[in-house]
């Protein structure tokens, strides 16, 4: 651990499931179902009419990978530090490709959302992935063409193969930096894992 002056960094260059692998621990119990749980109530707070069904396409495919790597416990670690850290309005970034992570975003309390950019109505479910070279918050707010609601747009068009690879087996490095006065209760989270 590097300790800044205002930020902690919480580095850990082999992954926690291969570290508990070998020193002989337990992996951490029901991690994936809670991974998956989180994920669901976030995309049902973004999509409250309808998950469009290429965002459920993206999520299944990290899943999958998740599913079939060493991070799983990783990202659990990540999903309680998260919930930690909103108690206390605490924001937690990372270093590297993770941020391209769905499930990151959908795990973290103050990540972008790495989907195409794109519009969701919130009161009909009217969805359109706008294809442009250009970020989510760049494009124009709009109305929506079905209930005339105010529509905003959204993401940053980073693949899911930034952060996992073509075939879901690339390295993965989780970096955090949090504030310092976080550090204590950042440690607890993990120890109590």
């Amino acid at each position: 651990i590097f300790i800044s002056s205002e930020f902690a960094i919480l580095d850990s260059s082999i992954t926690k499931t291969e570290e508990m692998k070998m020193q002989g621990l337990p992996e951490i119990q029901n991690a994936l179902q809670n991974v998956k749980n989180a994920c669901q109530k976030k995309l049902d707070e973004l999509y409250p009419k309808g998950i469009p069904d290429d965002i459920k396409s993206r999520i299944t495919k990290e899943l999958v990978f998740l599913e079939h790597s060493d991070y799983i416990d990783d990202f659990e670690l990540f999903r309680r530090l998260s919930e930690e850290a909103k108690k206390s309005s605490t924001c937690i970034t990372t270093r590297g490709t993770l941020a391209g992570s769905m499930l990151y975003y959908l795990l973290s309390n103050n990540g972008f959302n790495p989907f195409s950019p794109h519009y969701y109505c919130a009161e009909c479910g009217y969805y359109e992935v706008v294809n442009t070279s250009l970020f989510g918050i760049d494009l124009p707010v709009k109305r929506c063409p079905h209930c005339n609601t105010v529509i905003f747009p959204d993401g940053f068009n980073l693949s899911a193969e930034s952060v996992w690879g073509n075939d879901g087996k690339k390295m993965i490095s989780f970096e955090y930096n949090v504030n310092s006065e976080f550090l204590p209760f950042a440690r607890n989270v993990i120890h109590s894992a």
